[in-house]
């Protein structure tokens, strides 16, 4: 019995060794898939917000041909449809004229918890008001 060796317990050790492994490597699958969803989350949150920015930019751009020569400022909420509006998304738009004779348009979109913002300027020439500029960010 001395001259033989017991292959079980090596047989053993190397199971657990593999569980191991695999265990590790299975964290490491959930981690990522994780990170995927949240991703495409955010990258689909992120394309919602700019297209509330760009239907925000048109309303702007519309209701600039009402005016006037002298625009007070202003906010207002743009309706949204209902499933917009109960996923918690919105869009306000604060008018704010400048003392060079501009108007500076500051375009909010949120879809809950998110954020994005954008400002228009504008400028009045030959008695229309002209989107001039835009930027992202406050």
């Amino acid at each position: 019995m001395s001259g033989r060796s017991h292959p079980h317990g090596f047989a053993t050790l190397i199971a657990i060794v593999l569980l191991a492994v695999v265990s590790g490597a299975l964290v490491v699958l959930a981690r990522r898939v994780s990170y995927e969803v949240s991703r495409t989350r955010t990258t689909a949150e992120d394309a919602q917000l700019r297209q509330l920015l760009m239907a925000g930019a048109r309303r702007a751009v519309a209701k600039s041909a009402v005016w006037g020569n002298s625009p007070v400022a202003a906010t207002w909420q743009m309706h949204l449809p209902e499933p917009l509006a109960s996923a918690g998304a919105s869009v306000s738009l604060d008018l704010a004229p400048t003392p060079e004779g501009t108007v500076k348009v500051r375009i909010e979109a949120r879809v809950e918890p998110r954020q994005a913002l954008q400002t228009l300027d504008f400028k009045h020439v030959n008695g229309m008001w002209y989107a001039a500029g835009a930027h992202l960010g406050p």
